[in-house]
């Protein structure tokens, strides 16, 4: 029979190995822009045609929010998006990383304010060229939601 000691040792153990098994939590970008709502989408959506993603879905929460009675939530969209190329050449890498995909941002109204939001890709993977991967995709949402806000 194993002494408590031992059993607690192993589920520390076993709860380390867990954690480093997971992805780590992506950083968030938020940028605040001073156009409108309306604006900060429409040149949120041309950026990312732009630097050659395609847009495959919006999720308009906010007018969804107001269309169930709550008539005074701010405007908030998620834009989904993904370069088929790019995605094929982070697979081929590491099949795992498909849960970071797609691409999304988020523009949103608070407190009077508009901001655009879009988690990075982890740039802390064991191999170097994912790594190397993912700045390079970082960069180029870092530019989409430049231009969006400015």
């Amino acid at each position: 029979m194993a002494r408590p000691l031992n059993r607690l040792w192993r589920a520390g153990l076993c709860l380390a190995l867990l954690l480093l098994a997971l992805p780590c939590a992506a950083e968030t970008l938020r940028l605040t822009s001073h156009k409108s709502f309306a604006d900060t989408l429409a040149d949120l959506e041309f950026a990312i045609t732009e630097h050659n993603f395609r847009i495959t879905g919006r999720n308009e929460v906010g007018r969804a929010i107001r269309d169930r009675g709550h008539d005074t939530f701010p405007d908030a969209t998620v834009v989904h998006y993904c370069n088929l190329e790019l995605a094929h050449e982070v697979l081929q890498l590491d099949p795992h990383f498909i849960v970071h995909m797609p691409c999304r941002a988020a523009v949103y109204v608070t407190d009077g304010k508009v901001y655009v939001a879009a988690d990075l890709l982890p740039e802390d993977h064991a191999d170097e060229r994912v790594r190397a991967f993912a700045r390079r995709v970082n960069a180029l949402q870092r530019q989409i939601l430049k231009y969006a806000t400015e």
